[in-house]
């Protein structure tokens, strides 16, 4: 009878969501990642990598690991609640295991980050990797701060396959922005996976993956309405010398918020790609912001740049 060759995939959430979102909102296929689709390719991937027969290859473990703001944060945001029970209904779905950390306060800006998810995420890989012996061991995340953790499963007698994503954009405001794996990563890995470039040809790869990248995306749920956006009236706020404006943010949705000028009016619209510093995800409500006004698609004053109080 032929060996089970067992994995375990490992999720950084803060990661998967920005490379996710990427392809929701600044690629061409303006989809998600779907869990379910992204394990199958990776057990056809890691079949034809281990010369495996695909039905003895499985995907044993999986988890999630990421920051998580606190209830009453995140009822703060319209539908926040809602949105967040649907994403943790996939990953219970998929038999993905959750594993949060609270959001913690920044000391150099406003809002929150993560802390200590990576060292979470790496001392229960290397726990798993032995205690369910573990064949190959699945890392999403592009971080270098994971490389002693691919060292030490390799020592073990561990593969190891790191899944990586790089890709760059311009916001609206013309500015450059992305994300970009970390090549020493990349290089450590037994299986180094460009997913950008797998992503992009995936009608030239083998018969069995091809088929698994068929339902490697969720096709993207009808667009909120923008809601009201600001008038005229919202040219007098409070302004800085080199043009930023002050105000707070008063609501946020999915992918975009609203902001209230520091002089009052009517609240201005931004896009999730207008925040030049930090990630959307950080913000909260009643967060002061700094931000450059311009034109929006329907002729009315938007917020074109937001960033961070603190970072002015």
């Amino acid at each position: 009878m032929k060996k089970l060759t067992k994995i375990g995939v490992f999720y950084d959430g803060s990661y998967f969501s920005i490379v996710s979102s990427y392809y929701m909102y600044r690629h061409e296929r303006q989809s998600r990642i779907s869990i379910s689709g992204l394990h199958q390719f990776i057990k056809a991937r890691v079949a034809r990598e281990e010369a495996w027969d695909p039905k003895f290859v499985s995907v044993v473990e999986a988890h999630y690991f990421r920051g998580r703001f606190s209830t009453q944060q995140v009822a703060e945001r319209e539908g926040g609640l809602y949105k967040e029970r649907i994403w943790e209904d996939v990953l219970i779905k998929e038999g993905v295991t959750t594993h949060y950390l609270p959001m913690q306060p920044r000391f150099d800006s406003d809002g929150y980050g993560e802390k200590g998810i990576d060292v979470w995420l790496a001392l229960e890989c290397f726990e798993l990797a032995q205690l369910k012996e573990l064949d190959v061991v699945v890392l999403v995340c592009g971080d270098s701060d994971y490389l002693p953790l691919v060292k030490k499963l390799h020592r073990m007698g561990v593969r190891v396959a790191v899944l990586g994503w790089s890709f760059t954009y311009k916001t609206e405001s013309g500015e450059e922005a992305g994300s970009r794996a970390s090549q020493i990563l990349m290089n450590e890995a037994t299986y180094p996976l460009d997913m950008s470039a797998i992503v992009e040809n995936m009608d030239s790869l083998p018969e069995s993956e091809a088929s698994a990248m068929k339902h490697f995306f969720v096709r993207r749920r009808a667009p909120h309405e923008e809601g009201q956006t600001g008038d005229d009236d919202a040219q007098a706020a409070v302004q800085d010398d080199d043009g930023w404006q002050l105000g707070t943010i008063c609501n946020l949705l999915d992918g975009y918020g609203f902001i209230t000028p520091a002089v009052g009016g009517e609240n201005l619209f931004f896009h999730h790609t207008a925040l030049v510093n930090g990630e959307f995800a950080d913000l909260v409500r009643g967060q002061n912001v700094r931000y450059t006004i311009g034109v929006g698609t329907r002729g009315k004053d938007v917020a074109i740049e937001v960033r961070t109080q603190a970072a002015s």
